[in-house]
């Protein structure tokens, strides 16, 4: 399935790569991944994103290498740039400023991701619905491509699997996933560690927005619907930065209820919007309900 990615990989000199915005694991880590993948290659690689990393994978950054958007600073790199490599995107909108850049410019791009987009926006794209996480459709191209899996490509396709796949527990989770974590473990990568630093580094402010959202807790009449509710005014009292990943990992914990099929939460955001989250561990495909509102 990526014939026609490979023969652009080999061809092609300049690569700018973004994910969407408020980045999470599964986004950063084949962010990273893709990064030194082509930098193996001896490409020009630019990682450009609408978000800075959150805290918690401030670790993927230890060469600082991601950048955030900024038009005075990057719109020559897109403009020269050969390809435009889109990870883990359903719509060109998440990508926030970057968007501008992508409609703009007559740069190719790819969108690369293991959920069906809602409409193909890129010129190229690579979908793969049964890999568990964008690291493990990293891992299958760098094998195809007979390429070694360096330590630091390693850690960013374990972070990816690792959280896109709720710690190997969801249903995404295959002996194939497990066959690359254990070959990555091979190369060096420290699960404890990795684990720690993403799921045991939770701020004070964190668990004081944690007992705010639960409050809002609220089932429906099957019991098999469950949501909630993260409003602007918990977030500022419980003193988080309201750009921050402090929300991350909520919707698991009304996830783990037993009896449970859908649950949803909803975050309240400064421009009179609100961001919805869904999550399924029954037979409903949550994914179809995102795409029917777009």
């Amino acid at each position: 399935m990526f014939e026609d990615l490979i023969k652009l990989i080999r061809e092609k000199q300049k690569f700018v790569i973004a994910t969407h915005v408020n980045p999470d694991g599964d986004g950063l880590g084949s962010e990273i991944a893709f990064f030194h993948l082509l930098k193996n290659l001896g490409k020009d690689v630019s990682l450009i994103n609408h978000d800075p990393p959150p805290a918690t994978y401030s670790f993927l950054n230890s060469e600082n290498v991601f950048c955030v958007y900024d038009k005075a600073a990057h719109h020559n790199i897109f403009k020269s740039a050969d390809i435009f490599l889109a990870i883990d995107l359903s719509g060109p909108n998440r990508l926030g400023a970057v968007e501008e850049e992508l409609k703009n410019s007559q740069v190719y791009s790819i969108c690369f991701d293991h959920h069906p987009p809602v409409n193909k926006f890129a010129d190229l794209h690579v979908v793969n619905e049964k890999a568990s996480s964008i690291g493990e459709m990293t891992y299958n191209l760098a094998k195809e491509m007979e390429l070694d899996i360096t330590k630091d490509m390693a850690k960013g396709i374990y972070v990816s699997i690792l959280t896109d796949t709720g710690s190997f527990k969801y249903s995404n989770t295959s002996s194939k996933t497990h066959e690359i974590a254990a070959e990555l473990l091979k190369l060096g990568i420290e699960p404890y560690s990795i684990y720690k630093k993403v799921y045991e580094n939770n701020s004070y402010q964190k668990i004081i927005l944690m007992g705010k959202m639960l409050s809002t807790f609220q089932l429906d009449e099957t019991a098999k619907l469950a949501w909630a509710i993260v409003t602007q005014k918990a977030i500022k009292e419980s003193g988080c930065n309201l750009d921050s990943e402090d929300k991350e990992g909520f919707i698991d914990i009304l996830r783990s209820l037993n009896g449970i099929e859908v649950v949803l939460m909803f975050s309240e955001k400064e421009k009179v919007a609100i961001k919805v989250s869904l999550r399924s561990k029954g037979n409903i495909d949550v994914n179809q309900i995102a795409m029917k509102f777009g």
